[in-house]
């Protein structure tokens, strides 16, 4: 198992130097691993470190003053000045088990966004704001749209909303369910911010509608499984808000372009 300890100071020195003991007398070849990205399990030393490191495939271990708030079950809550030797051989073991549970993790790819991608064919194209937490959602997004019609890709909420303020689109194509990284939690306080997926996607309808954008909301979630997609399933028809059109569409594939048809059809 690979831990990897962000916290570069003396704290972090001190978690290395207790986790290699530990790791030393086990003899079961953990280690203390320096890149972020691949390892099993990542120590952070705040919320703040935690938010843009998170994601579903990983584990984590938080290791704060005070008890945290909601985390998603992959975060570990640990006092800062709680008793070390409580991360113990069971704890360890725990963590070596979860990390095997899925040892095929999704490859993500890199998407710049924030920027407007130009299209080859000018002619008809549409200026489109694709929000999605998920780098490999967005680049299927910009794969299959990025031909015909001037796409920006944003990261999730925070910087979908601040785009949707600032620029002007025709359509915008949104995920459900993300976490939110950006100013709208400032407002809540730091033990009450859920890192965890919320339904805050369809917030942005609101926004885009007002500057005059038509607006779909895409997800992959099962309607069947989630209570989100499951509210939402009784919008399969055109709503109209801020006389704009609104739709939901579930495809499990993120089928981008057909959402974008459905859409369009439905003006």
């Amino acid at each position: 198992m690979k831990v990897n300890i962000t916290c570069q100071d003396t704290t972090g020195m001190a978690f290395r130097t207790v986790l290699n003991g530990v790791f030393e007398i086990l003899k079961t070849g953990d280690v203390i691993h320096p890149d972020t990205a691949t390892a099993d399990v990542v120590l952070c030393m705040t919320k703040s470190e935690l938010v843009p490191l998170y994601n579903e495939q990983q584990l984590f271990l938080l290791i704060a003053v005070g008890p945290q708030g909601n985390l998603p079950r992959n975060v570990v809550d640990f006092p800062l000045f709680g008793n070390w030797l409580d991360l113990t051989i069971a704890q360890l073991n725990l963590w070596r088990i979860q990390s095997q549970k899925n040892p095929q993790r999704e490859v993500s790819v890199f998407v710049k966004t924030g920027e407007e991608n130009v299209p080859q064919d000018t002619s008809s194209a549409l200026r489109i704001l694709v929000i999605d937490d998920k780098p490999n959602n967005l680049a299927l997004a910009l794969t299959l749209l990025g031909g015909r019609h001037y796409v920006t890709l944003a990261s999730g909420y925070g910087e979908g909303l601040g785009l949707i303020d600032t620029k002007k689109y025709d359509v915008v194509l949104c995920d459900c369910q993300m976490p939110v990284h950006s100013d709208a939690s400032s407002s809540l306080a730091t033990r009450a911010i859920e890192l965890a997926p919320v339904p805050c996607g369809p917030l942005l309808m609101f926004h885009a509608t007002k500057k005059g954008a038509h607006f779909a909301i895409v997800t992959a979630a099962n309607h069947h499984l989630d209570w989100t997609a499951s509210l939402f399933g009784s919008l399969r028809e055109p709503q109209t808000v801020n006389g704009k059109t609104v739709l939901f569409i579930g495809d499990e594939r993120k089928k981008w372009d057909r959402a974008l048809e459905k859409l369009l059809a439905s003006v």
